[in-house]
């Protein structure tokens, strides 16, 4: 009987231990989530910054200068504590914009806010041309936007 009491004593501390140590961990884990998340969330919100100007810094500078600003102001943030698949897809992304320099390069005088300067671009001869690569700023941003679910 004796020791039958000392097993389910040891099996009762087995499984304490065991619990503790799921608890440490998932807290550990918690904390490396709440990590990554504000990593995403801090990028993510200077991204919408950068982007607003970027949006209206192409009315006073060339379309190009603008995406050559707004891209390196990305890839001079930190992307440390950010998920490595949050990284590689903004990664992505800044190619994606610094892409679209192969057409943009070609309109140096053209002012105003950026989207409608995409627009006048896309009915030029470079549409052709400039469509993809814009399609691609936005399937690389589906790309950050997936990354950041996980």
């Amino acid at each position: 009987m004796c020791t039958f009491k000392n097993l389910i004593c040891i099996c009762a501390l087995a499984l304490l231990v065991t619990g503790c140590k799921n608890v440490a961990s998932n807290e550990k884990q918690g904390n490396t989530d709440a990590k990554i998340n504000d990593c995403i969330e801090r990028v993510i919100a200077l991204d919408s910054s950068f982007g607003k100007d970027r949006n209206h810094d192409c009315e006073k500078i060339s379309l190009s200068a603008t995406i050559t600003k707004y891209t390196n102001r990305l890839s001079e943030l930190s992307y440390d504590g950010c998920a490595e698949e949050f990284k590689v897809a903004f990664q992505g992304h800044i190619k994606a914009w610094q892409n679209t320099m192969k057409v943009t390069d070609n309109y140096p005088d053209l002012r105003g806010e950026m989207h409608d300067l995409f627009d006048q671009i896309n009915t030029t001869k470079d549409s052709t041309v400039f469509k993809p690569l814009v399609k691609d700023i936005w399937d690389t941003w589906a790309d950050i936007e997936a990354a950041m679910k996980k």
